[in-house]
């Protein structure tokens, strides 16, 4: 038979901000998924998908405060092995198989009002 077809779960867009010392140079939404591995068990990705959401929030906000991501934007790759990381330890090895960034959008931020 055919070999099992991977299962994708796409995640609620996650949003942060990139600084420069204090101050928000972009905020950066990122489209996000898990691909699930065909003998891993969805269900359990989703018992834990608020665990896993704190997870991801946190470790892209760690690359956003960077020192370089201001010039050269989020390090991509980390931020999905951090993600991949936090699967392992959250719902244990072999459930996720991939994680995903299937879009990016960048925003300037608004001026503040004087």
């Amino acid at each position: 038979g055919d070999p099992p077809r991977p299962v994708f779960l796409e995640i609620d867009r996650i949003t942060v901000s990139v600084l420069r010392g204090s101050e928000v140079v972009n905020h950066v939404m990122l489209a996000l998924k898990l691909e699930i591995e065909p003998e891993g068990s969805l269900p359990l990705v989703l018992e834990k998908m608020p665990r896993l959401r704190d997870a991801f929030v946190r470790d892209w906000n760690a690359l956003a405060a960077r020192p370089d991501a201001a010039q050269r934007g989020l390090d991509l790759e980390a931020g999905k092995r951090r993600m991949l990381a936090a699967c392992e330890r959250i719902v244990g090895p072999h459930q996720v198989r991939a994680v995903l960034v299937h879009g990016i959008t960048q925003r300037k931020p608004t001026p503040a009002r004087a």
